[in-house]
């Protein structure tokens, strides 16, 4: 829960995407945004990036979603497009995940988007884009790779668990030369945040 304080010194991009503001005042927002705006995070250790994959998560589930507001997709898109003046190595910074049990571990935005179920024209397939590496890099709470990853639980997709072995076959392959040896200990952990 945010103190008072932390309203009051709560970044404006952040706000632009997740309280839904209209696209025009996204637009708007994002245009007079620097790499540095693109960087802060929240008091929740978010960075914008993580804010719109959460709020992509959210417009998937909402039945009253109002098609005016932002569109996600186009958000995380924009957010990770260094020629549209985003920044695309918001792909490779770890962000904490503070309400969902995660006790302080850290988690890249590949991730997070996989557990909210985010599908590749949701966006995931932008942050993998960014940051490729990532799909080499084990979930902290599940210690599965993110091709892995996406395969486990109620909003695993076909589609997208085909897609990422697709970017990386290799990684599979590792797993069936040595599927009872301690596969984990060959991939990174997560790189610190740059």
């Amino acid at each position: 829960c945010l103190s008072t304080e932390d309203m009051l010194n709560y970044p404006l991009l952040h706000g632009a995407i997740e309280f839904g503001a209209r696209k025009v005042f996204f637009d708007r927002i994002f245009c007079a945004s620097t790499t540095e705006d693109l960087k802060k995070v929240d008091a929740l250790g978010r960075s914008p990036l993580n804010v719109a994959i959460e709020m992509a998560a959210k417009a998937k589930c909402d039945e009253n979603y109002d098609e005016d507001s932002i569109h996600f997709g186009s958000v995380l898109k924009l957010l990770l497009d260094d020629q549209q003046g985003g920044y695309s190595r918001l792909a490779r910074i770890s962000m904490n995940c503070h309400d969902d049990g995660s006790n302080g571990r850290r988690f890249l935005p590949v991730h997070n988007a996989l557990k909210l179920g985010l599908s590749l024209d949701d966006g995931l397939e932008d942050i993998v884009n960014a940051y490729p590496d990532a799909l080499s890099v084990p979930d902290p709470e599940s210690n599965l790779i993110p091709c892995l990853q996406s395969a486990v639980g109620a909003k695993a997709k076909v589609a997208v668990i085909y897609q990422l072995i697709m970017k990386r076959p290799d990684l599979i392959a590792i797993l069936c030369k040595s599927p009872t040896s301690g596969w984990c200990e060959q991939f990174p952990t997560i790189p610190p945040n740059c």
